[in-house]
């Protein structure tokens, strides 16, 4: 499992990449304060009647933008003397902030044409220095400050992010010459038993990818009316979407780091400490803060994260390989110091982040609060320990603080939890999988139709691209809005009598009724559905005798409470 000499080099190249970010916004940053200081020092210096002997518009084409300059040459005396400069101003470069360019040219060339003196600004120091237009430009300095604070700050975040790295793997390094077999010791939160939780390393993480994302898009906010509205470039109105991720991200930021002041660092107490396949994941919750929550929701997964391609291409892809959940009762004393407990089988993966795939285990708790949710996610170390040491005496906090309590037993979860409504009609038991249970997944399912079917569109009516390449992006939001269209409609309808079962299911619940005897149903079951955001969800399914297979409603969320709906349902049913 050791990665250590890979982190190593990558800790390394982590802080070039930040320092070469950091001298890229440093230089224009130079820039800027030089010709603000060089400004505020010309306010000093000696007026003095020019007489303008050529003034040009320097204009560079390239291939996005078109940008100028203006150069001159004057004639100017002073205290006896005959000077000729070439600085119109204190700002080097060529650019197309604003029309300061133009109207400068302008007014050079029109002194230039009529002969009329314009006043020169002249260092009294040094007779041979002046200058024609000494006034800041502030638009100009505002743009080449965004890039010490954009490009300086980023890259020196990331170059801390490099010796922090640094500093962690070396301590990682000691740990693991002195456990060399023991790979649950090499971090030092397990090798104390006391599971750190990532809502602070979340916190920072949203707080400064919002605001670098923001920085970018909200010049494109002020900048796409002119160039959509006024210059008919409607495919540029897909960088709308920009500045709508930004206050999305600026959203989840808040919230993070209303989570973080609200709830503090919480702790998960492990024991044992690594988990093995075939045995527990166990220990206690233990939050700064008590929970104003009926119940706490539990979730351990097993994720595989598979990594392809390189540079531009280079992508990773989440695989949940197993997924359990619980909920615990928080109506009594542990709001505060939850006991947790699940089991695991004897052939779920082991814990290896240096493979590709590389396996993760992630323990997930949430809980609905006034105000902003409880959530909290720890790193849990699931190895093959059987016949080495496991840490058993939690380290520092065995030294600090009791043991934790004995773990909460296994539920067996609860249908009326899933969002399914249950009632009575015309002597049936009626169970109804309403529409939209997942606002969230739709959502976001629908903002990516909608930017995919937008692109696509939109290239195909500018014809800016090659029309397959618009029919591509425009099948695939259409493919995506048909899935959305699904999240957002789609409802089931079971009616239950014992020895008979209808159902009807589709958007709107269009169709007729669909109706089976107990004899001709061989089980009601739950399977695998889609995943979302770390979360896998399940789908109700009838199998009949004569082998066929029926979804009888889908989107249920946690396992455990879509198998006690299986199970409430046979129940009726009378099927054993």
């Amino acid at each position: 499992m050791s990665s250590t000499g890979d982190s190593k080099l990558g800790g390394g190249c982590l802080f070039v990449f930040g320092l070469v970010f950091f001298l890229a916004g440093m230089i224009p940053g130079y820039i800027a304060i030089s010709t603000l200081i060089q400004s505020i020092q010309s306010s000093g210096w000696t007026p003095v009647a020019a007489t303008i002997l050529n003034a040009e518009l320097n204009v560079s084409h390239g291939e996005d933008s078109t940008t100028y300059s203006v150069s001159g040459r004057y004639r100017y005396q002073i205290d006896g003397q005959t000077f000729e400069s070439t600085r119109v101003s204190f700002d080097t470069g060529s650019d197309n902030i604003g029309d300061f360019h133009h109207q400068t040219h302008a007014l050079l060339e029109r002194h230039r044409q009529s002969g009329e003196p314009l006043t020169a600004y002249v260092d009294p120091d040094d007779p041979s220095e002046a200058v024609l237009i000494r006034n800041m430009r502030w638009g100009l300095f505002a743009f080449m400050m965004l890039f010490p604070l954009l490009f300086g700050g980023v890259g020196a975040v990331v170059m801390g992010f490099g010796v922090f790295g640094m500093r962690k793997l070396k301590a990682a390094q000691r740990r693991e010459r002195g456990h060399p077999q023991e790979p649950w010791r090499w971090q030092s939160d397990w090798d104390r038993g006391e599971l750190k939780c990532q809502t602070k390393a979340t916190m920072w993480f949203a707080v400064g990818f919002a605001v670098f994302w923001n920085l970018i898009s909200t010049p494109v906010a002020f900048m796409l009316p002119g160039e959509v509205f006024d210059n008919g470039n409607y495919v540029a109105a897909l960088g709308f979407v920009f500045p709508l991720v930004g206050i999305g991200l600026a959203t989840w930021a808040v919230i993070a780091v209303l989570r973080w002041r609200r709830f503090g660092a919480s702790v998960f107490v492990m024991d044992p400490l690594p988990a093995t396949p075939g045995g527990i994941v166990a220990g206690e919750l233990r939050v700064p803060v008590g929970l104003d929550a009926d119940h706490l929701e539990a979730t351990l997964s097993c994720v595989s994260k598979r990594t392809s391609g390189s540079g531009k291409n280079r992508s990773t892809r989440e695989t949940i390989e197993w997924q359990d959940d619980r909920r615990i009762d928080l109506r009594g004393p542990t709001r505060a110091r939850v006991p947790v407990r699940f089991e695991l089988p004897a052939d779920v993966p082991l814990t290896d982040t240096a493979s590709n795939p590389s396996i993760h285990w992630k323990l997930e708790f949430s809980a609905a609060v006034p105000g902003v949710d409880f959530a909290a996610r720890f790193d849990v170390p699931v190895f093959a320990a059987d016949l080495l040491a496991p840490i058993s005496n939690l380290g520092a906090v065995a030294k600090t603080e009791e043991r934790p309590r004995a773990a909460a037993p296994a539920n067996g979860g609860d249908w009326q939890h899933t969002g399914v409504v249950r009632d009575s009609r015309a002597g049936a038991a009626r169970y109804r999988f309403r529409a939209a249970r997942h606002k969230g997944v739709a959502a976001m399912t629908s903002g990516a139709a909608v930017v995919f079917g937008g692109a696509g569109a939109l290239m195909i009516a500018a014809e800016e691209a090659p029309t397959w390449f618009g029919v591509i992006f425009l099948l695939a939001g259409l493919l995506i809005g048909w899935f959305a269209l699904e999240l957002w409609l789609r409802r089931s309808e079971l009616r239950v009598r014992p020895g008979e079962l209808s159902w009807r299911t589709g958007l709107g619940l269009l169709g007729g009724d669909r109706e089976l005897r107990s004899g001709e149903i061989k089980e009601i079951r739950i399977d695998q559905g889609m995943e979302s955001l770390g979360r896998r969800y399940y789908r109700l399914l009838l199998e009949t005798r004569d082998g066929r297979t029926r979804i009888l409603g889908a989107g249920l969320r946690g396992r455990r409470d879509s198998e006690a709906l299986a199970t409430q349902i046979k129940r009726e049913l009378g099927l054993r």
